[in-house]
């Protein structure tokens, strides 16, 4: 029987988080994600749905290969945990893609300094195989309860804000703006 419910666990570790950088996976995301809205709705309190991709990890991979840029991945991935409180969360959506979900949040001012200090941390030097580099990343943010929609349409504001961050010069993040909050 033990061995019956060490495989269970198994099996729903793999099924529920990355395997490469062991953080949950889009899976876990849908979730988390309603169970964050409802706690905003509850509280009264603003959640961030946050968008993130890496700016320079396409020419780590391309240049380096793609072990370092496994290692990246893998790095990044604890930066963001460790920048992180703990009921916040982070998801590896694929490639080098990631969504934070930062629930009860008095005010944007709150998340603006989370957010600032996840891009110092991520934009820390890495040294790879003996080369210095490193990466950055766009982030887009949907402030829910000001941003309304399902959860896929929280994702998809998400990542549009994030295509405005790059658009905008990368390395920074982008808010849904208030004129673009669309009411289903």
């Amino acid at each position: 029987m033990t061995q019956l419910v060490k495989r269970q666990h198994i099996l729903e570790e793999e099924a529920n988080h990355d395997a490469l950088t062991g953080l949950p996976n889009r899976r876990v995301l849908y979730d988390r994600l309603s169970q964050a809205v409802m706690r905003s709705n509850r509280s009264g309190k603003l959640l961030a749905v946050c968008y993130l991709d890496l700016d320079g990890f396409k020419q780590i991979n391309d240049s380096l290969g793609h072990d370092a840029g496994d290692d990246v991945l893998r790095l990044i991935s604890g930066r963001m945990s460790k920048a992180l409180r703990g009921e916040d969360t982070v998801v590896r959506l694929g490639g080098d893609e990631f969504v934070l979900l930062l629930g009860n949040l008095d005010n944007d001012v709150y998340a603006e300094q989370l957010l600032n200090r996840l891009l110092q941390d991520i934009a820390q030097p890495i040294l790879l195989h003996g080369v210095p580099t490193g990466v950055t990343v766009s982030i887009g943010v949907a402030l829910y309860p000001r941003t309304q929609g399902t959860s896929e349409q929280l994702l998809k504001h998400a990542d549009e804000a994030m295509l405005a961050a790059k658009r905008a010069g990368k390395s920074r993040y982008h808010f849904v703006p208030i004129t673009d909050i669309y009411v289903t």
